[in-house]
């Protein structure tokens, strides 16, 4: 097998995340996640009245949440709502948040997956 350099290896990672949409590009972020923090990260899925509670996942020792949102072709007004709404929601549902990362897969910064 070729060795590949890191610039090839970025921009073919960021070529496939850019091609995830809504439940897909939320999957990858838990993977990314049970990545990071191995042992530690919990991923959260809508369920009952009270839905995913503003979070998409989070770790429970580290204290840190995290929203995840393809935001393909979304308006940039619309994307800072839904930032704005999912961590004042976030706080408000949960009370010792240490830290708050919205993760989005961004088309337009050519970025890939860009956090808050």
């Amino acid at each position: 097998m070729a060795a590949v350099d890191l610039n090839s290896l970025r921009k073919l990672v960021e070529g496939q995340l850019l091609r995830l949409e809504d439940n897909t590009f939320q999957d990858c972020m838990d993977r990314l996640g049970l990545e990071l923090y191995p042992g530690d990260y919990q991923p959260v899925r809508a369920a009952g009245p009270k839905g995913d509670t503003k979070n998409d996942g989070y770790c429970p020792n580290a204290r840190v949440f995290f929203a995840a949102h393809a935001t393909r072709g979304e308006r940039i007004d619309k994307t800072k709502a839904k930032i704005r709404g999912d961590l004042e929601g976030c706080v408000q549902e949960h009370r010792d948040v240490r830290v708050w990362r919205f993760l989005r897969c961004c088309l337009t910064s050519g970025l890939g997956i860009v956090a808050y």
